[in-house]
């Protein structure tokens, strides 16, 4: 079982109260306890003093002592005046992550069918995870070819693919030193692997206002990148088409990534970003 399948088995079994076997070998009892100290906030229980966390974790009161005082040293509790503990906003920070995510993946489903009913290409919604393309929901096409390069749950490296290089060139300022210090690896033939042609395609697709992949990732395999933008014009996300390179020559490039940029931009006010920005003029026709 690999690492993000057993994290997602561990999450359900919690979900379901219980919690999945461990090797003993691999569980750091200090972290353990810790977070089980924070599983007795409540929205019932939003504050909890020493003796209130002891009764409820079964922990003894020097035991929990020691915990909440790290918790507190790392941010994510702290001590009101009368000694009980509350939740910083550090946890809602992190929950956002989640709940964006699963936000974002419920409001793009309907955009991603749209676009295949259209053009019968693969559709993808993709976002950026420990610096690289993470693939959070996938809708095949009607074609006779599977994309293997991206599947939900999988990654590819920013500097290639559609959705990757939208997602880069949107936010270039934050993620491109990453990219760098990380390297670009060859793909193909075609994979860029120079930081000035880098700089100068990313440039480029910020005028334009999408990624066209030209089987830098897979030979023989084309992809239109489009970011959903917040109001700072950053990405956020990214919805991608990829079929066959012969599907995507122009005028039916164009078109696609047109119509890519338009469910983008309904996306983005369904999850009520800030106003999305204007779009390059190139294709705003």
């Amino acid at each position: 079982m690999g690492e993000r399948q057993a994290l997602e088995t561990a999450a359900m079994d919690h979900s379901e109260g219980t919690r999945a076997p461990a090797d003993d070998r691999q569980v750091v009892t200090s972290v353990l306890r810790a977070l089980q100290l924070l599983e007795c906030f409540s929205h019932e229980q939003p504050e909890l003093s020493l003796a209130e966390f002891s009764r409820l974790s079964g922990l003894s009161k020097t035991t929990v002592h020691r915990l909440l005082a790290t918790l507190e040293h790392a941010g994510w509790i702290e001590r009101l005046p009368g000694g009980e503990y509350r939740l910083t906003l550090k946890a809602f920070e992190i929950g956002t992550v989640v709940t964006d995510a699963i936000d974002l993946r419920a409001e793009a489903a309907p955009a991603l069918a749209e676009l295949v009913a259209e053009f019968g290409e693969t559709a993808f919604l993709s976002i950026v995870d420990g610096g690289r393309c993470v693939c959070l929901e996938r809708l095949d096409g009607n074609q006779p070819i599977k994309i293997l390069a991206l599947d939900v749950g999988k990654s590819l490296p920013l500097s290639v693919g559609g959705a990757p290089m939208a997602l880069l060139a949107f936010n270039e300022e934050t993620l491109l030193p990453k990219v760098l210090a990380s390297g670009l690896p060859r793909l193909t033939e075609r994979s860029v692997t120079s930081e000035a042609e880098l700089r100068e395609r990313l440039a480029e697709i910020r005028r334009q206002g999408y990624a066209m992949s030209e089987e830098d990732v897979t030979e023989g395999i084309c992809a239109i990148g489009v970011p959903i933008l917040d109001g700072e014009g950053k990405a956020v996300a990214a919805i991608s088409l990829a079929g066959l390179a012969e599907r995507f020559k122009s005028p039916r490039r164009e078109r696609m990534a047109q119509r890519a940029i338009e469910v983008c931009d309904r996306v983005s006010q369904r999850i009520k970003y800030m106003e999305t920005p204007e779009r390059p003029e190139a294709l705003n026709r």
